[in-house]
Formats: C-alpha cells, structure tokens, sequence
C-alpha cells in the first residue's frame, strides 16, 4: 500500500518526491467505512470524507505501520535520494 500511495502523490497529483514520501498515508478502507490515516488530515478532507459515509479513524502523525523505504530518483539537478521520515533509515546518492 506504500509504493502505491507514494506514486499516486506523483504521478497523479504532481507532488515532488520529497512532498509525496512526507505526504500522509491510509490504511484499505475497511467494510465498516471506517479509514484509518495518519492524522495530519486537513480537516477539510475529513468533513469531506464524512460527507461520503466515511469515517476517518486517526492515527499517530507519522505511523510506522504505513510502511517506509529510501526512494532515489533522477531529475534536472542529478540522481537524489531521501529517507521515509517513518523509520530510522539512511539513502544514499550517486
């Protein structure tokens, strides 16, 4: 659920990868429209999602659960690499 989310925030809403591996992560939705995400929500998404029959079930800020891993990608300025700010890791360049 990790890598589909990440490249969604880029491919789909043109987020950077930095803003897209920070950007906050869902678990599935479950069959009670209960959707559990990590809590830095605006709170207009989570009217918005009410207004759907969905309840948002906040998680901590930054949820370990959600997965994490080290992302490289190449642009105009060279190779660049970070880390998910979810666990202890370390990316390393070219």
């Amino acid at each position: 659920m990790t890598i589909p989310q990440v490249l969604s925030y880029i491919l789909d809403h043109g987020l950077s990868p930095e803003e897209a591996v920070d950007a906050p992560r869902m678990l599935p939705i479950r069959s009670d429209y209960v959707l559990e995400v990590e809590s830095r929500l605006p709170e207009s998404v989570v009217a918005g999602a009410a207004r759907l029959g969905v309840q948002i079930a906040p998680l901590s800020p930054y949820d370990w659960h959600m997965g994490s891993f080290q992302l490289s990608w190449r642009d105009e300025k060279g190779v660049n690499s970070l880390s998910d700010p979810r666990r202890a890791g370390r990316a390393g360049g070219f």
